[in-house]
């Protein structure tokens, strides 16, 4: 064998060492994602918007007096947000309907919404335009979903740190190089990059790619690792082409 070749032995716990370090690294992934769905899951109260515009309306007198006309016939729990400038043409009014089930808050928005189209037009001319999207509902985040968030995030990082200080326990103890735990390192940091941009939330392709980039700078650190070509970095490789 040749000098700073990994033995066999070396491989094998290199190769244990990633895999309990990514196996953390994931389930710490995972504790982060699902934060909001736990936290969601403590939450007693759901809110949904509607955005109601007006195109021929100077202020938003009329869509006040359609508001309150419709809360005197309905029983619901609503805030209402106006245009804050005064002198914009095309006027958007915020609706946000809060409820204690999804179901109830997206018939109450819708049912606000058909009512309140209805006293605007009893006015005169001009419409009452629903440029909302498409009806969703969000739980509220009161005390108790920011406390479930909380603790999930601890958990979340609490595993994490576990990871590390693991990983460390086993790299200082196990005679292996600086660059097996880089290697280690960076390929955890590519993964969750990666992870990370394939969620629905990222920001497409760009992010894909450089998700892809990064994870290839971790395999550029391990695999030259695992092939036993560079276990002793760049001072073997030169030491190798020296002249005997």
């Amino acid at each position: 064998m040749k000098k700073g070749e990994p033995t066999s032995d070396q491989l094998a716990l290199f190769a244990r060492m990633k895999f309990i370090f990514l196996g953390l690294v994931t389930l710490a992934f995972i504790a982060w994602e699902v934060q909001d769905f736990a936290a969601s899951l403590a939450a007693t109260e759901v809110a949904t918007r509607a955005r109601l515009r007006t195109t021929q309306e100077r202020d938003d007198a009329r869509v006040m007096r359609a508001f309150e006309e419709t809360r005197r016939s309905m029983q619901a729990n609503v805030v209402i947000e106006t245009e804050a400038d005064p002198r914009q043409e095309t006027r958007d009014t915020w609706l946000t309907v809060t409820a204690s089930s999804k179901r109830e808050a997206l018939d109450a928005r819708a049912a606000l919404v058909t009512t309140m189209q209805a006293a605007f037009a009893r006015e005169g001319p001009g419409e009452l335009f629903d440029i909302s999207n498409a009806p969703y509902a969000d739980p509220v985040k009161n005390e108790g979903y920011r406390n479930v968030q909380n603790i999930v995030r601890g958990i979340a990082v609490a595993i994490l740190l576990a990871g590390v200080v693991m990983l460390a326990r086993q790299w200082k103890h196990s005679g292996l190089p600086k660059l097996a735990l880089v290697g280690i390192a960076a390929s955890a940091g590519g993964w969750c990059w990666w992870a990370w941009a394939m969620m629905p939330r990222g920001s497409g392709w760009h992010c894909c790619f450089s998700g892809h980039r990064l994870g290839c700078s971790g395999w550029y650190f391990i695999s030259p690792v695992v092939s036993g070509r560079r276990w002793g970095g760049r001072r073997d490789a030169r030491a190798s082409r020296a002249p005997r």
